[in-house]
């Protein structure tokens, strides 16, 4: 047996460009500045809220969120791959990892969501290095797939310990939550009044004039009208007089059902807005503790769920980001000869 040595024909380098600290800075600037970005948007739905009824700003807002998360984890990745020195890139983790307390109050939940991040970062890390060592060809949509499940997950997992750090550690957050859910609960069911009674209801509407319009007072007055004055005056006020006990009546049986206190000239939304006060009062306030914990949780499986999205333009954008960067001669990729041994009889 023999060991002969033989040249290869030249192939692509291992990604390992030299580490001019000019590029190095840009680098890791472009993703700290995505990092924030995020942060700032995801911040920005938490303050605001989302109201899918508003039209397509609250979908855009949504939108971009998502992109800004893509557009970190890509730059991330990109970073990942071109800086060679650990130093560096624990210092971008970390950097990247901290503009989260430039958005969100500092607490023990956020300073755990904290670490994730940068735990999510450094093992990304790791996964690229590990590919980027056994492949003899650098595949920018391969590379970054290495181990971005995990690390997406980790992120998605921080994302929902900090929602619940700024449900739990804002001002008047328990007020704030019971608020939400009043606002979302009075929204639904004049949704639900207005596609049931159709014309006959809208939410401005006095109390009164919902109790006329559903019991047929109208409708009744209109029939019984003879085309003589003198008679329909002596119709038209027996009904009024008549009209006004079973309104008064129907109203008093209606608050006593909901047992809420309201005038017949109040607007339907007030007095839906009460009946739903009352039953989150009765049914959702004993729990305001538990709530923001369950609902952070519930994010987490949601956001979850979609993640193979996340990974797909997370790869995307990644692969384009390595284009441009090329096509800028940002970058390069070198040709290198390689000596491999081959074990003959």
């Amino acid at each position: 047996m023999r060991v002969e040595k033989k040249k290869e024909q030249p192939r692509p380098e291992k990604f390992i460009p030299e580490q001019p600290i000019g590029k190095v800075v840009i680098l890791i600037a472009l993703t700290v500045a995505s990092s924030a970005l995020f942060w700032l948007a995801w911040n920005n739905i938490l303050t605001n809220g989302i109201d899918w009824g508003a039209g397509t700003s609250n979908i855009l807002t949504v939108v971009s969120t998502l992109l800004a998360f893509c557009l970190m984890f890509s730059l991330l990745a990109i970073s990942e791959v071109l800086i060679t020195k650990k130093v560096y890139l624990l210092l971008m983790a970390v950097v990247a990892a901290g503009t989260v307390f430039i958005f969100f109050i500092p607490s023990l939940w956020s300073f755990i969501g904290f670490i994730l991040v940068a735990l999510s970062f450094l093992y990304w890390r790791r996964e690229v290095r590990i590919d980027i060592e056994t492949r003899s060809k650098f595949l920018p949509h391969r590379t970054i797939g290495a181990g971005l499940k995990f690390a997406v997950t980790l992120l998605l997992l921080a994302i929902c310990l900090i929602y619940y750090s700024f449900m739990v550690c804002g001002k008047d957050a328990g007020g704030r939550l019971l608020d939400t859910a009043v606002n979302t609960g009075t929204q639904t069911v004049n949704k639900v009044l207005k596609f049931y009674y159709k014309d006959k209801y809208h939410s401005d509407q006095e109390l009164d004039e919902f109790i006329i319009s559903i019991s047929g007072l109208e409708q009744a007055r209109l029939e019984f009208e003879t085309g003589f004055s003198e008679i329909d005056s002596a119709i038209t006020e027996g009904i009024s007089s008549a009209q006004d006990e079973v309104v008064a009546e129907a109203r008093n049986d209606l608050l006593a059902t909901f047992d809420i206190t309201a005038e017949g000239n109040e607007t339907m939304d007030n007095v839906i807005r009460r009946i739903v006060e009352k039953n989150v009062d009765k049914y959702v306030n004993p729990y305001k503790e538990l709530i923001p914990a369950l609902i952070a949780l519930a994010l987490f499986f949601t956001l979850n769920i979609f993640s193979f999205i996340y990974r797909e333009l997370i790869k995307s954008f990644g692969y384009l980001i390595f284009h441009i960067l090329i096509w800028l001669k940002f970058i390069k990729v070198k040709k290198v000869m390689v000596e491999a041994e081959k074990i003959t009889l």
